[in-house]
């Protein structure tokens, strides 16, 4: 007879008596739990040994919630597991931040037990049942103008087609309008409606999609995985990567257990910053 294990949580806070507290009512009820005091931790440990859910503190020192959250959904193999936030505050503004990196669902402290189980069984079921997860819904477009005709889906299909395959160098807004037979203005509007953000904020984070998947997937070393998606230099694109989650390439390679090339181990500092490449712009990005 096939044994069938509990499904395991995976605990992150830098608190460990909210840990204590939130494992033993876990584990009164036959979850098996493990835990981490930061998201980098957390990351490592999941690579290492998926669970099933994720609870995750907001507020943590270095590397926050979300930054830990967007770790996870930025990770080939982790993205599809739930993350529940927990926190102190009930701001609004909190909870979409939350909402908008990716967790499925948050939780007020002080906690209520009856509460954080019945949320972790709602979303273990749909998980386990292959449900797709709830997501913040893009911005409503006005009612007067319908829903995006076929030819307006096709120029922001386009317009993505252009951005992912010359991501390294994209074209000026005016020159992808220009290419997908369309205005600046019609193509903004179009964008914002149907993927419910600006067109380069989009590439921002496909950007960051793709340095992910190489970091893991392949031995690039930084400058190569940089200058690939959009950056002047490893520094540059070092930097743009820590500000979005809150550690560095080379930690975010350290935490999956994936080896740190030799070049990018010596080139680049703790602070994150290239050797002799003291002045980089704050996006980072070549042309476009």
């Amino acid at each position: 007879m096939t044994m069938v294990s509990s499904p395991s949580i995976l605990l992150i806070d830098d608190d460990p008596k909210q840990i204590q507290f939130l494992a033993a009512i876990l584990r009164r009820h036959d979850y098996r739990v493990f835990a981490a005091l930061d998201g980098r931790d957390g990351l490592a440990k999941a690579a290492a040994k998926p669970p099933d859910l994720i609870l995750v503190d907001l507020y943590m020192p270095d590397i926050d919630g979300q930054a830990t959250i967007r770790l996870f959904k930025a990770h080939p193999t982790l993205q599809h597991i739930p993350l529940i936030c927990l926190t102190v505050s009930n701001h609004i503004d909190d909870k979409l931040s939350a909402f908008e990196a990716g967790a499925v669902d948050y939780i007020t402290k002080p906690f209520d037990p009856e509460e954080v189980l019945a949320r972790v069984r709602v979303h273990l079921r749909l998980h386990q049942a292959g449900a797709p997860q709830p997501v913040l819904p893009p911005p409503p477009a006005p009612s007067v103008e319908g829903s995006p005709q076929p030819w307006e889906e096709r120029l922001v299909t386009q317009a993505q087609s252009v951005l992912l395959r010359e991501m390294g160098n994209p074209p000026s807004l005016a020159e992808l309008a220009q290419r997908v037979g369309t205005t600046q203005r019609h193509l903004s509007h179009e964008f914002r409606r149907q993927v419910g953000v600006a067109v380069f904020a989009w590439l921002r984070e496909e950007r960051h999609r793709e340095a992910c998947f190489r970091l893991l997937h392949t031995s690039q070393q930084l400058n190569q995985i940089g200058h690939h998606i959009g950056y002047q230099s490893a520094a540059a694109f070092t930097n743009a990567f820590r500000a979005r989650f809150g550690m560095t390439p080379s930690d975010y390679r350290r935490a999956a257990g994936v080896r740190v090339p030799e070049a990018d181990a010596a080139a680049v500092d703790e602070g994150g910053r290239a050797q002799g490449d003291e002045d980089v712009d704050a996006g980072g990005y070549a042309a476009g």
